[in-house]
């Protein structure tokens, strides 16, 4: 396991890469492989160690012919210079992220859909902002992070608040200095997620430090998730094959978490994120189960209008087509996992 792409895996995934444009090549129109070469290997972009967990506790690894390499990441811009390297195949991340990387001329697609709780992300309130409403963060400090589901939902309460940017003092930082920025007062409010949320909370109730209330900042959050891929990964036979599996056991993880939800939060929130299991289930029961979307035109309008919003704040600098993000040969994928297929 790895925390960051460290320089030796950059330089190994960057021969990969190289190795990559050598092979033949599968055309995007074509079906997706079902024989999974021996020795393919993935390298997996995770998040709060939230996938690598899935899989071992659910047992899904178990049923992968492919060899599966996780790796711990910040944020979608950090990820996003692991596929530039050439070192991540795959990674789960928000909505904004690929929008981003669509804008960039970065080359991934999304292959994966899942959908939780629009309460996701929650703003959290420094413990003297004094912020009760969405009215008050007229002229305050909120963290921002460019190009992370993080941006995206700061971006829908202001646009609910009826505030323009220039209304707000937006502070860049690393989503995983967020937490930390927001206790310390060095910003009035800072969007977080479970179980970071109710660590601070926790934390520092005593102290005036709240969170605005899910009503007042309804709408923020879409509640989508995304598995995206590097389009070479996607366009290599074998690791086609492979990410074609480890979607659908994707699947079949969060099935289980669904169906085993005591199991999940003693597993991950428990023995993962060191949080009481209390705790743990609150958490699990804001989250709500998991669904998976079909890749439609309702799906795609959602994430058009997401890609909007980013252009209308400057976040990107040009315009882009949603329907370009994703390869809709997985929809099938998804569905039929979702069904008890395999």
């Amino acid at each position: 396991m790895f925390k960051r792409p460290l320089l030796g895996m950059i330089i190994t995934g960057s021969l990969l890469g190289a190795m990559d444009a050598t092979a033949a090549v599968l055309p995007l129109t074509a079906p997706l492989p079902t024989a999974v070469p021996a020795g393919t290997q993935l390298n997996v972009a995770d998040q709060d160690e939230v996938l690598q967990t899935l899989f071992k506790s659910s047992h899904q690894l178990e049923g992968l012919q492919s060899k599966v390499h996780f790796g711990n990441f910040s944020d979608g811009p950090e990820i996003l210079e692991a596929f530039r390297a050439g070192a991540v195949d795959v990674a789960v991340v928000g909505d904004a992220p690929p929008i981003q990387a669509q804008a960039n001329d970065n080359a991934v697609l999304i292959v994966g859909v899942q959908q939780n709780s629009d309460k996701e992300y929650q703003l959290a309130i420094a413990p003297n902002a004094h912020i009760a409403s969405l009215g008050d963060l007229k002229g305050k400090r909120i963290a921002n992070a460019p190009g992370t589901g993080r941006e995206a939902y700061t971006l829908r309460v202001l646009d609910k608040a009826g505030l323009a940017l220039t209304d707000v003092k937006l502070i860049n930082l690393q989503t995983g200095n967020f937490t930390d920025a927001v206790r310390s007062d060095q910003v009035d409010a800072a969007a977080l997620k479970e179980p970071n949320l109710t660590q601070y909370v926790n934390a520092y109730k005593a102290k005036g430090g709240t969170v605005l209330s899910s009503e007042a900042t309804a709408g923020g959050s879409t509640g989508l998730r995304y598995l995206y891929a590097r389009r070479s990964a996607v366009e290599d036979p074998a690791k086609a094959a492979a990410l074609r599996e480890f979607v659908a056991h994707w699947v079949k993880g969060w099935q289980w978490a669904n169906a085993h939800s005591e199991q999940w939060v003693e597993s991950y929130y428990v023995k993962n994120q060191g949080l009481k299991p209390a705790e743990g289930r609150l958490i699990n029961q804001i989250a709500g189960p998991t669904h998976f979307p079909r890749i439609d035109d309702q799906l795609i309008t959602t994430q058009q209008h997401t890609a909007d919003l980013l252009f209308t704040a400057g976040s990107i600098a040009k315009k882009v087509d949603a329907r370009q993000e994703f390869d809709v040969r997985f929809d099938g994928v998804i569905q039929q996992a979702a069904a008890g297929g395999e």
